[in-house]
């Protein structure tokens, strides 16, 4: 009985704290176009997506979304993604670091140059004033959108509510989160993953000095890989309790997302071999 009113009180908080960040940071409308197709292959860029590329490219019955910096590699001007999904807020606040706001640059360069077929971009709400205020301009064939990345959690029929009507995500500690649950709402029945190994705690470690490293794995950095510390937002550096904190976060959103996805009948796959996301059926096999 105390467990069962312990959960409870614990839901209410969450509920009513999800609630205060809605009328705190006012969600942007967003009015998501609907998918054409009925399936679609998520391309996360962990190092196995390379063996997955030959059911990338015979794909007719999907469509693919893809994220973060595959728009750097040969890979994205093969597969040509449909929906593409950036979620790094420090990329685009007024605040933002030479290093980051030179990123943001390339990004856009980069979307300018290689993209000649329509595709969905999707930001973070940030971008929406970055866009304004640098003047930036897209290709007509680019629909662009924002995404409220405002963390909503609590009752699922209270979550189910504020995913389904785009005011906000699961924590949103890596793009898996918001690209699944925007996937969701676009309307995909069949979602497939690919190349999100999510190992990350085998890639962590800590110096003499204390300081907390992560080792970045994607199939694009073949046998360079780079140790770097983990920052928050573009600040500082997080310590390790922080960071299993935030892998904590990540796992206990796949969940909220698989709750999501089976009240709104969707189908979510997981096709990466020796993944670590434990909240999705597993599938060898690839079909529309």
């Amino acid at each position: 009985m105390l467990v069962r009113l312990k959960t409870f009180g614990e839901t209410l908080g969450a509920t009513l704290v999800s609630l205060l960040r809605l009328i705190l940071f006012r969600p942007l409308p967003l009015k998501l176009p609907k998918c054409a197709k009925s399936s679609l292959l998520v391309l996360g860029n962990g190092p196995s997506l390379l063996e997955s590329l030959n059911t990338v490219m015979d794909r007719p019955a999907f469509d693919v979304l893809a994220c973060n910096w595959m728009i750097r590699t040969e890979t994205f001007d093969l597969v040509k993604p449909e929906v593409y999904v950036l979620t790094a807020p420090e990329y685009f606040l007024k605040s933002a670091s030479e290093k980051h706001l030179a990123m943001s640059f390339e990004f856009m360069d980069l979307i300018r140059s290689k993209v000649h077929w329509p595709m969905l971009l999707v930001l973070p709400r940030e971008a929406k004033t970055y866009m304004k205020r640098h003047h930036i301009q897209l290709p007509s064939y680019v629909t662009l959108c924002y995404f409220n990345n405002i963390p909503l959690e609590g009752f699922a029929a209270f979550e189910s509510w504020g995913y389904r009507y785009n005011l906000g995500v699961p924590r949103p500690h890596n793009v898996l989160i918001p690209a699944l649950t925007l996937s969701i709402n676009l309307g995909y029945q069949n979602i497939y993953l690919l190349g999100v190994e999510n190992s990350m705690f085998k890639l962590l470690s800590v110096d003499e000095n204390n300081v907390a490293y992560i080792t970045d794995e994607h199939f694009y950095s073949g046998k360079e890989k780079v140790t770097r510390t983990m920052h928050n937002r573009g600040q500082g550096s997080r310590k390790l309790h922080e960071i299993l904190e935030k892998f904590y976060l990540s796992f206990r959103g796949y969940f909220k997302i698989r709750g999501f996805a089976d009240r709104q009948g969707v189908n979510i796959y997981n096709t990466t071999p020796e993944s670590y996301i434990d909240a999705f059926e597993r599938r060898k096999n690839i079909e529309p």
